[in-house]
């Protein structure tokens, strides 16, 4: 981690508190730093603290709660009083009366148990959340001090974060840049006479869709060898794990009931703009004869999310990791070979199987097919219309 980032981390960790960190040294395995301490009798209380260099936020938050624990641990207030009192015998000025001396060392076991308590919370609730996260300008900087790629690569990863995936699927801009020739094409209309052949799914901000597994993958492996970094696809048991989000329930906001349309794109009353007429299509007014001939997808007619296809507009609300559109919108691509559900690793890396697996739901599914654990079995090869990808970095 470099100095700026920790910096700003220690500054986050010790606000509230009455602590400060400072940094003495920083090498590419190791930091020293002070904790400088606060206490009614304005005493110099400072501990020296060396931990190994640490690469995310959660790491640091970690290291130093078990630091500090083992200071308040080994804090012992009669010894502390019994030091100052040997000094101040010794001539030592601006040691206060016993009375005094003891109620300090009594604040200063409690501050730290206080800020040890406190990082120890954070360090739980960084499991539950994005626990290093960057937006686009402060990913690409990182990018340009830490790797040498050209600018369409750095806009390929701006949005992947450390092992949780991105929080949002990998988009047409982001894929061409190093697939130029991907089109991801239309989707249909439901009309005889067209002066376009659909709606456009090749916009540069929309979802990448037909790109097959093999080629998700590829394109994985490009982004590797530019970066120097483990990009690729998550398996079933992470992108599920991302999915839910620490919840139980069949998705990440509720129950099978619960009402989408604030959460994801999935089959809901939008759909009914599928049906269309004229030259330029649009859509039919309910009272259309043809209407209900065009109007048959399935689909949840008392929600609304508010869009019928992927779009390059992004209105949901993010899961507790930050992750949009984990159930709907796209299905997406894991690196996962097919077998019975939940599997050992032994069984997955046993798997004797072409077929991949998909995960989630999309636009044009109905809930019940779009829970944390809906999944879909496709071969390598197949470019799927309703199918996309999101990235991880491994460890």
């Amino acid at each position: 981690m470099n100095t700026d980032k920790l910096e700003q981390y220690l500054d986050e960790l010790s606000d509230g508190t009455d602590f400060s960190f400072g940094i003495s040294e920083v090498t590419d395995e190791t930091i020293e730093l002070y904790m400088q301490g606060d206490n009614p009798c304005c005493e110099d209380w400072r501990n020296e603290i060396i931990i190994d260099n640490p690469t995310t936020k959660k790491e640091l938050t970690k290291i130093l709660a078990n630091e500090i624990w083992t200071l308040y641990e080994v804090f012992d207030i009669e010894k502390e009083t019994h030091l100052m009192l040997e000094a101040k015998r010794h001539g030592f000025s601006g040691v206060p009366d016993v009375v005094a001396l003891v109620h300090n060392e009594e604040y200063k076991e409690n501050a730290l148990k206080k800020i040890a308590e406190k990082l120890q919370n954070l360090y739980n609730n960084l499991d539950k959340e994005e626990t290093d996260t960057m937006n686009k300008q402060q990913f690409f900087e990182y990018i340009q001090e830490n790797f040498n790629i050209d600018g369409a690569s750095q806009r390929l990863i701006w949005n992947i974060l450390s092992y949780i995936e991105a929080n949002y699927p990998e988009e047409n801009e982001q894929y061409n840049a190093l697939v130029p020739e991907h089109d991801s094409r239309i989707y249909a209309q439901f009309w005889k006479d067209h002066t376009t052949p659909g709606y456009p799914a090749n916009k540069p901000n929309q979802p990448v869709i037909r790109v097959s597994y093999e080629e998700a993958m590829k394109y994985c492996d490009i982004l590797s060898e530019k970066t120097g970094l483990k990009v690729t696809l998550p398996t079933e048991v992470q992108w599920e794990w991302a999915c839910r989000g620490g919840s139980d329930q069949p998705f990440w906001y509720g129950a099978m009931d619960a009402n989408f349309g604030s959460y994801e794109n999935l089959a809901d009353v939008q759909l009914e703009k599928m049906a269309v007429t004229g030259i330029d299509p649009q859509p039919m007014a309910k009272d259309n004869p043809w209407f209900p001939y065009y109007n048959y997808l399935p689909k949840v007619e008392t929600v609304n999310d508010g869009m019928m296809i992927p779009s390059d507009g992004y209105n949901y609300r993010p899961n507790p990791f930050g992750l949009i559109n984990m159930h709907g919108n796209l299905q997406e691509w894991t690196r996962s070979l097919y077998a019975p559900y939940p599997y050992s690793e032994k069984a997955q890396a046993t798997a004797d199987t072409r077929q991949v697996v998909a995960r989630g739901g999309s636009w044009i599914d109905r809930p019940k097919d779009a829970t944390a654990t809906a999944r879909r079995v496709y071969l390598p090869w197949q470019r799927v219309n309703n199918v996309g990808l999101r990235l991880i970095i491994e460890d």
